[in-house]
């Protein structure tokens, strides 16, 4: 009877993989012929209507919200929308940044 042994080292296993894939890819890519798309801006009847600004006498101005139809119908969306500020947690401590907010 013969036996035959190997010894396997697994923990170099598929480090390189990505690695060979992403020149692969990059290879095969041709950044002359690429073009970005442009962006488009529809139309102001394709935007959503606002129906109505939520709690105008009770929240302060930062704190308001407005209510969203549905598109081409009467019924609300469900969700409000506002702005305000959001804190960022920077290296150099927090910032305030301007933010939109859904709920």
């Amino acid at each position: 009877m013969l036996c035959v042994s190997e010894e396997v080292d697994y923990s170099s296993y598929g480090t390189h993989s990505l690695t060979r894939k992403k020149k692969a890819v990059v290879a095969l890519r041709n950044d002359v012929n690429r073009k970005r798309p442009h962006i488009r801006i529809g139309m102001p009847q394709d935007f959503r209507p606002v129906s109505s600004i939520i709690d105008v006498d009770i929240l302060p101005e930062s704190h308001r919200r407005v209510r969203l139809y549905r598109h081409g119908s009467d019924k609300p969306l469900g969700f409000y929308i506002r702005d305000g500020t959001s804190v960022r947690v920077t290296p150099h401590g927090l910032e305030k940044v301007p933010g939109i907010f859904i709920s």
